[in-house]
């Protein structure tokens, strides 16, 4: 992963990557475009790599059909933008049946370590 969670996948990695996707999992995709992609029995990203641009244009408008042929093949030209600082900023503890935290002190102790963790996020 690069900084802010980019990650840049090589081309041979590509297809076996996206082939595991639904069409909704493809940045852009909404819930009405996947609804109009499901409509043309396409629900996942080999069905929409295996479906030809012509068949993509007979049910998208021109920018819509160009989009999707070039998203399933994992082409996003698009300007990476700076979300700037992050608005929220937290640590988890997940505690399961067996982890000691019965008592206030448990409880202060484990809050400790956790705010501890985030002072050094927040560096």
């Amino acid at each position: 992963h690069k900084p802010d969670a980019l990650t840049i996948i090589g081309h041979r990695a590509v297809s076996g990557l996206l082939s595991e996707l639904t069409v909704r999992q493809l940045p852009k995709v909404g819930q009405k475009m996947d609804d109009e992609l499901n409509a043309c029995n396409i629900r996942t990203v080999v069905q929409l790599l295996n479906t030809p641009y012509h068949n993509l244009r007979q049910n998208f408008e021109e920018s819509r059909a160009r989009l999707l042929y070039r998203l399933c093949r994992g082409i996003d030209d698009s300007e990476v933008r700076d979300k700037g600082a992050p608005k929220t900023v937290s640590v988890e503890a997940s505690l399961g049946p067996n982890d000691r935290c019965r008592t206030w002190g448990d409880a202060g102790l484990l809050l400790h370590m956790r705010a501890e963790a985030l002072l050094l996020r927040l560096g």
